[in-house]
């Protein structure tokens, strides 16, 4: 009885520190990924703001993804944030590796509001909407995902002429 006391209690312990870091990552995710951000009004005057995801966060994402609820995942999904959407989209793929999914999770962002996201932690130069930029990470391995499908050469070209078209309407609007 005495072990599995200790055992309960070891990993109640183990989950609260899961959570806590989970927390904490967020909220480190949240102001780092619009600290020194760059902004850029549309034709409506409205402002977008190009939010960054840089690769040595990496290993807080990789966490993330393997410690969100579908719940958490939703929530990040509906958040302005840019990165914390591509964070669960990845998430989302992840558990669910399969080219139909991916399409379908990429039809979505194309026909959704244009959000702006920056690769590089130090420049503008790497800017890009998400649909464009999860278009870049299921086509190829990369750090945060790694697809188990490939994308034919005719598909990643019908997409990019999708994304370019509805960035385009977007910015006329």
């Amino acid at each position: 009885m005495r072990n599995l006391i200790l055992i309960v209690f070891v990993l109640v312990s183990m989950l609260a520190h899961s959570q806590k870091d989970k927390e904490s990552i967020l909220e480190e995710l949240k102001s780092e990924t619009i600290s020194g951000s760059i902004r850029f009004p549309n034709k409506t005057g409205s402002t977008k703001i190009v939010y960054k995801i840089c690769e040595e966060w990496s290993e807080n994402i990789e966490f993330l993804k393997t410690h969100i609820t579908d719940y958490e995942i939703e929530e990040l999904e509906k958040n302005e944030n840019a990165t914390l959407n591509v964070i669960a989209l990845v998430s989302k793929l992840e558990r669910k590796n399969e080219k139909e999914y991916a399409i379908e999770i990429l039809n979505t962002l194309i026909e959704t509001e244009v959000k702006y996201i920056s690769t590089g932690c130090y420049d503008a130069i790497s800017t890009m909407s998400i649909a464009y930029y999860f278009l870049f990470l299921i086509s190829d391995s990369y750090l945060i995902f790694k697809p188990k499908f490939e994308l034919s050469k005719e598909e990643k070209q019908d997409f990019e002429n999708r994304i370019l078209i509805a960035e385009r309407e977007y910015l006329r609007d």
